[in-house]
């Protein structure tokens, strides 16, 4: 499996580096509450859309890639302007009726772009695909809005990244996406310590 990986390291083109690289520094500074995550979320969609266009002709993940460049734009504008226009966003927590909405519309979005996925693009398991994806820009709106939830969904939707692509072979991506579960444990443990020293100066 070693070899594997590193023989698909060596096969990646210099965009698919980029995307790599700005992918797990927009993670990282995100865990941090950097707004400059963001920055580094639209330059890692963009090389990824660049690479699906005009290395591998993968439209729909291009057009995807593209959607995310434009959330980065939005998490940018989100993490630096607050209602009042004088402090940035604080992190907050999900109500039940949040969870049963981000799952619901998650899974009603899935079932177009299963569609999409399995009569114009080769995608191998267009459902699970699907799914993944819908839940994952579910839960970039939820990073955006700076809810403490996110990560968690991030560790579920890691997971199941991370069994996608071992299926695969893809032994490289799928070892990044444990890099991401691991980064999205030390954000809940972040922002958990963030919201409760928030609720508990509020009780004061």
């Amino acid at each position: 499996m070693l070899e594997q990986i590193l023989g698909q390291l060596m096969a990646l083109h210099i965009v698919d580096y980029s995307g790599l690289i700005f992918g797990i520094l927009y993670v990282f500074f995100a865990t941090k509450e950097k707004p400059v995550c963001w920055v580094f979320g639209a330059f890692s969609s963009l090389s990824i859309a660049y690479a699906g266009v005009f290395l591998y002709k993968l439209y729909s993940d291009a057009i995807l890639n593209l959607i995310y460049f434009l959330m980065a734009i939005w998490g940018i504008w989100s993490w630096t302007r607050s209602k009042d226009n004088s402090t940035n966003l604080e992190v907050g927590k999900m109500r039940k009726r949040d969870h049963l909405i981000y799952i619901g519309l998650s899974i009603l979005l899935s079932l177009p772009l299963a569609y999409v996925f399995s009569t114009y693009t080769d995608a191998r398991v267009p459902w699970l695909d699907a799914i993944t994806t819908a839940f994952a820009l579910g839960a970039t709106i939820l990073t955006i809005f700076k809810l403490l939830d996110n990560w968690i969904y991030w560790i579920f939707i890691d997971l199941v990244y991370i069994g996608i692509y071992f299926s695969q072979g893809a032994y490289l991506f799928a070892l990044l996406f444990v890099i991401y579960i691991i980064l999205a444990i030390q954000g809940f443990i972040s922002w958990k310590r963030t919201y409760s020293k928030k609720v508990n100066l509020e009780q004061v």
